[in-house]
């Protein structure tokens, strides 16, 4: 079909095509991207919808008079939402490896660190809102708010390294740009725990 050749020309030029920092393909920089475009819809918009709209309902009071409590609602809500990141997470690396060819991070124990400082701050950022949040509709607003600043300073649009120098020095100030700083490089394998000083 005229179509799927399309598909098999185009492929390979976006995969293999101008390389940014040190050997990074464009797929290999978006992976992370969407790894933590993953971690941030969660954080601003799964996580305090559902318990600002717990508080909104009266759930969370109703469960003090309850064995369980609303501390264990939060955190299966916690872990829950942890448990979903570590999915998709592991999805996003095995079908960009199987099915691009994108070579997993060189640095596999500097890549999980990365994440799980990432998903920490996120979803700490996601209980903040739910704190400040009055109901489900100020949690959704802030959510919003947030997530797309966010998404830009971690490469959704424009890469990190095609950005200004004042705008790259505020990315890695950010929790994902600093995640996404620190995933390109245990792709390349001289994965550093430092701060960007």
């Amino acid at each position: 079909m005229p179509r799927s050749g399309a598909c098999r020309r185009w492929w390979p030029r976006w995969g293999t095509a101008s390389r940014g920092r040190a050997s990074l393909t464009y797929f290999d920089r978006y992976v992370p991207v969407l790894i933590l475009f993953n971690l941030a819809i969660l954080a601003t918009a799964s996580l305090p919808t559902t318990l600002a709209g717990y508080r909104e309902n009266g759930v969370l009071r109703r469960m003090r008079t309850t064995p369980v409590g609303p501390a264990r609602v939060l955190t299966a809500q916690l872990v829950a939402n942890f448990a979903i990141a570590v999915v998709a997470m592991v999805l996003f690396v095995a079908v960009a490896g199987l099915g691009f060819g994108v070579d997993l991070p060189k640095h596999l124990l500097g890549f999980t660190l990365a994440w799980l400082l990432a998903a920490a701050a996120l979803l700490a950022i996601g209980l903040l809102i739910t704190a400040l949040a009055p109901g489900r509709g100020p949690a959704t607003a802030i959510g919003t708010v947030l997530f797309f600043p966010m998404m830009f300073f971690a490469g959704l649009w424009v890469p990190i390294s095609q950005m200004s120098p004042l705008l790259r020095n505020i990315a890695h100030y950010t929790p994902l740009g600093a995640g996404m700083g620190a995933f390109q490089d245990a792709y390349l394998g001289h994965f550093r725990p430092s701060c960007r000083c």
